[in-house]
């Protein structure tokens, strides 16, 4: 009985370590330098398309047009530069037959989060040079999802992306959260001083109501001037005296909708955070309406809103009543 135990404990431990192999590497996408600090990415992609045939534009918009792409030999003659060095990356990705690998079943689109870390592809054509830089991707005019991609995967799980719009390849250094169908998923992808941080916001409504109401707004718009001077008390440099010097108001009248409850937009539901060292961090949250607040249509909304100048001089006589 023990020699049974014995051997059904060898496979199973045999099996996990087949399983968990190391993915193939050997390409320079792969390879960072810990001691570097990753270059902003904020231009538009696809000025410099390191795999043109697989870009947006040229209409490579689901797994399937991919997989044509990738197999036309009028593709693959035009490109004769872009297309061996395509399947070379593949070959080097664990890819051991190159593109022929590739099938609708292990090339997926994904959205890759902005602020992610890692190696971008890129071609250029002058030098004819094909190389990676180390960004942190967050390219402008991107889906509000997030960066569109094509995630493939080998037979041993392992992967690497395509960007959607440029073509070029990416790899990330650390944990990528992908956004697919509405759902989070982290993409472990190696050691990294950097982590992605998922921020969801959500809100709650008042059931939805068929129609707006008239109502009426008081809007007053304060104009302040601040004199900052020299201040005479300890542990102190400055002194400061505001004026309320005018101000200006108007009454106007909307449809309001804070009744009907407000979506919020893909872009400002969930925020991500790309954390390093010395890092800051931005938050920027939409001002909306909130539905359980000011729906009495009897009363008015009242706004105010504050405009300060501060100038440096001496502080007023005071003179007495």
């Amino acid at each position: 009985m023990r020699v049974y135990l014995l051997s059904f404990f060898l496979i199973i431990t045999g099996s996990t370590l087949f399983a968990q192999k190391s993915c193939y590497q050997n390409s320079r996408l792969y390879l960072f330098n810990k001691h570097d600090e990753p270059r902003l990415f904020t231009d538009p992609l696809g000025r410099h398309p390191q795999f043109p045939f697989l870009q947006r534009v040229n209409g490579i918009t689901t797994p399937e047009l991919f997989i044509k792409s990738i197999n036309d030999p009028h593709q693959q003659g035009r490109y004769t530069r872009t297309f061996p060095a395509f399947d070379l990356l593949l070959r080097n990705s664990g890819f051991e037959h190159g593109y022929k690998d590739l099938n609708t079943k292990n090339v997926r689109k994904v959205y890759i989060t902005p602020g992610t870390i890692g190696n971008l592809g890129f071609f250029n054509q002058q030098t004819n040079v094909i190389n990676y830089l180390y960004v942190k991707l967050n390219p402008a005019g991107e889906s509000p999802e997030g960066i569109e991609a094509w995630k493939l995967i080998n037979k041993n799980g392992c992967f690497l992306y395509i960007l959607f719009t440029c073509g070029n390849a990416f790899y990330p250094n650390g944990d990528a959260v992908i956004v697919k169908g509405g759902s989070l998923v982290a993409v472990p992808a190696g050691g990294a001083c950097c982590r992605t941080v998922t921020v969801n916001s959500s809100t709650t409504a008042v059931p939805q109501q068929k129609d707006s109401i008239q109502r009426k707004a008081q809007l007053r718009l304060n104009f302040y001037l601040a004199h900052v001077f020299p201040s005479n008390r300890k542990g102190s440099k400055y002194d400061t005296i505001v004026e309320l010097v005018r101000h200006k108001d108007t009454t106007v009248h909307f449809k309001d909708r804070l009744v009907v409850p407000a979506k919020m937009d893909s872009a400002s539901r969930i925020k991500y955070y790309s954390v390093c060292r010395d890092s800051t961090i931005q938050m920027h949250f939409p001002l909306v309406g909130d539905p359980t607040q000011q729906t009495d249509t009897a009363e008015p909304i009242r706004y105010v809103v504050a405009d300060t100048v501060y100038d440096k001089q001496a502080p007023p006589k005071e003179e007495p009543e």
